[in-house]
């Protein structure tokens, strides 16, 4: 497998995507909703130890293992605060049609409801207009996105009276909250009851390149579209919002249509790959509050750091990127499906403007955990990656950047954004500020994740830890610039590293 040894230098920045026509508002504060716990931007002078979130090991036994993936959601007192909600996704990124459509999902919680916010890159804009004769169907034959809810953690066979969908169809205007593109339903005990009248709210908006835009393919492909979701807690039966640790069940149905009826209709996307909306057990979880790891009783007796020993050492460290990079060479521009397992850089960042896809980016690493001794206990472990550049240093904001259990194989030199696992869990976050030094002072700024619970569920299970990180930003100028195993021995230390703290039960 060839390996570089030099870092790739980043020709551009972030692209700058100019959308000819949307129906989106041009205040991009409006465009992504009241943010009402924004922060002002960290000076580029700050000290690299950032606040971040993880869950803490307790003197307990050790939980059971998740049975489906899971979303751990934080709160947020006043409203959303999209930049720092949690973030999964779903879907593949495909031309042509039929396509296949991408999903970003971010959600948070507040004293007001439950916050849902869906990103969809979708190239062909087709949207349900009650006034044109032509399109023949409902909102669900055209672009739309449904929730599903199980308000406890049960998971029966058929939906109950605790479970909820709401569904958003997408739409050029009016964008906020329009009756006419919702459906919602409540579970019966052996269906849905479609005439349940819940009271939510939604928005929605969609991006083209160019005129007469959705409901045609004649001017080329689109861009797509995203849906915002506020559940108030008393639609649900709730007071207010649940406690902390709680845990409910979550789905997520994409609909999608490329073409004029009767041609056009593509099978839905959805989340977790095992959904079926009709059948509660198969949905994934959702946790209200950061990620939790509780260990059990240990005595530390060592510390093991894994750290690729060469740029062509594949036995204890692989990592690999997807998306635009540096560049913005993904989505329309062409790159989404191109593996960089070879590659000496590691790239992060995400937007929620369609339109700027090719920007976005992903990192997977994989460390072998077989130098810890058998029938230890984790008592910690960490990942510190190196930051050493990123998108237009003048504009770009920090980074609230996720890291993720993985659970799926993958392989170094074959993986890419269509073709990535999905994430089992989000176990912890980090904040990534802009470098701003006028010259690389190698290896670069560390930046730590707690790692624990990743680690720990992984060595349990006997095999090694894989992981990703991705970040929910929600503006331009979000990439982040990283270090992966592959960069020469002249920058040993810039290497992914992995440091486990173990001990004896």
């Amino acid at each position: 497998m060839t390996k570089r040894d030099a870092h790739f230098v980043a020709l551009a920045a972030s692209l700058t995507l100019t959308v000819f026509a949307a129906s989106v508002p041009t205040n991009p504060e409006h465009l992504f909703a009241a943010d009402a716990n924004r922060q002002a931007p960290r000076p580029a002078t700050t000290t690299f130890t950032p606040t971040a979130w993880a869950y803490l090991p307790a003197v307990m036994g050790m939980p059971p293992p998740l049975a489906s993936r899971r979303v751990n959601i934080p709160y947020f007192a006043s409203g959303p605060s999209w930049y720092r909600s949690a973030i999964f996704w779903f879907g593949q990124n495909k031309q042509g049609l039929p396509s296949r459509n991408y999903a970003d999902v971010r959600m948070s919680y507040s004293n007001i409801g439950l916050h849902v916010q869906v990103t969809v890159i979708d190239y062909y804009l087709w949207y349900w207009d009650p006034n044109d004769s032509s399109l023949t169907g409902s909102l669900t034959d055209y672009d739309a996105v449904a929730l599903y809810l199980g308000t406890d953690s049960n998971k029966p066979n058929t939906p109950q009276t605790n479970h909820y969908m709401f569904l958003s169809g997408t739409r050029p205007g009016p964008n906020e909250n329009a009756p006419t593109y919702h459906q919602q339903a409540r579970g019966t005990g052996s269906g849905w009851d479609t005439n349940w009248n819940g009271t939510w709210t939604d928005y929605s908006a969609m991006q083209w390149s160019c005129n007469p835009g959705p409901n045609s393919n004649t001017c080329g492909i689109d861009f797509g579209w995203f849906s915002m979701f506020t559940i108030p807690w008393g639609s649900i039966g709730l007071s207010g919002p649940p406690p902390a640790e709680t845990v409910w069940n979550l789905g997520i149905l994409l609909y999608d249509r490329d073409a004029n009826p009767p041609a056009g209709y593509v099978a839905p996307d959805y989340w977790p790959e095992t959904f079926n909306p009709n059948n509660p057990s198969t949905w994934g979880e959702l946790h209200f509050g950061y990620a939790n790891h509780i260990a059990p009783p240990a005595q530390v007796q060592g510390t093991t750091l894994v750290r690729a020993a060469s740029d062509t050492d594949n036995s204890s460290v692989v990592d690999a990127w997807m998306g635009g990079g540096g560049t913005c060479s993904s989505g329309h521009e062409g790159g989404t499906e191109t593996n960089h397992g070879d590659d000496a850089n590691l790239f992060v960042g995400t937007e929620t403007a369609p339109t700027h896809f090719p920007c976005f980016n992903k990192s997977y690493l994989r460390f072998s955990l077989d130098t810890i001794p058998a029938g230890k206990v984790i008592v910690s472990a960490t990942l510190t990656l190196h930051l050493w550049g990123g998108a237009d240093p003048s504009q770009a904001q920090p980074s609230w950047v996720h890291l993720f259990s993985i659970r799926d194989p993958w392989d170094e030199m074959s993986i890419q954004w269509n073709n990535a696992p999905l994430a089992w869990e989000n176990v912890s976050a980090q904040w990534l500020y802009t470098y701003s030094k006028p010259a690389i002072d190698w290896p670069g700024d560390p930046y730590t994740w707690d790692a624990t619970k990743a680690v720990a569920e992984a060595y349990a299970d006997g095999r090694p830890v894989s992981l990703a990180i991705y970040g929910s930003d929600t503006e331009q100028h979000s990439s982040k610039y990283l270090t992966s195993s592959e960069v020469g021995n002249w920058d040993v230390e810039g290497r992914p590293t992995l440091r486990v703290v173990w001990g004896s039960p």
